[in-house]
């Protein structure tokens, strides 16, 4: 029984990151990218008022910031409710920075409240053509007291064995996963 159990809860993980992630095209057409990975933030210390604190984690349905670091062009990519996201309108060879966080998040006392988060020295990336660009988890730490925001960029195996599982279906399934650290 010990040895079904990883590959039921796997299985059950998978199901989930299936059904909350953004689509991924079935075909893949010469110049097409794709850009794949995780954020999950923590914020802490953040006061509206003496009584209400926001502080805690967020996982889901924030929107990211993306920006072609050559043509200062960007646009925004959404997230799904376990913090996955998926990007395929890159163009090839160009350099991208996931430099905005749009968070929701709730108070102690149930309050709501939109925070953005811009990095000065955002993750960047380079997509590729017919590549799958792991970007990795991006982990967000924002200190609303001091107003500052760290993060921290791991897991990339993590998001890499989801996306394998997701795009089985798919002709992206065959194309070569790349650590974006690696490129």
């Amino acid at each position: 029984m010990k040895k079904v159990f990883p590959s039921i809860l796997l299985t059950l993980l998978a199901a989930v990151f299936i059904s909350s992630c953004s689509s991924i095209p079935k075909t893949v057409k010469p110049g097409d990218t794709l850009v794949i990975g995780r954020v999950e933030a923590y914020v802490h210390g953040y006061k509206q008022y003496e009584d209400v604190k926001f502080d805690g984690r967020i996982l889901g349905n924030m929107e990211i910031t993306v920006r072609n670091v050559k043509t200062r062009k960007s646009f925004v990519v959404k997230t799904d409710k376990d913090g996955c996201f998926i990007i395929n309108n890159c163009k090839p060879h160009e350099q991208y920075a996931l430099e905005g966080y749009k968070l929701q998040i709730i108070s102690n006392s149930g309050y709501s409240r939109t925070v953005w988060v811009t990095l000065s020295y955002p993750p960047t990336f380079i997509a590729y053509d017919n590549q799958v660009i792991n970007v990795g988890g991006i982990y967000l730490d924002f200190d609303g007291e001091k107003n500052v925001a760290f993060y921290e960029v791991k897991n990339h195996y993590y998001v890499k064995q989801f996306f394998e599982d997701f795009a089985a279906e798919s002709e992206w399934a065959d194309k070569p996963i790349v650590d974006w650290r690696n490129k």
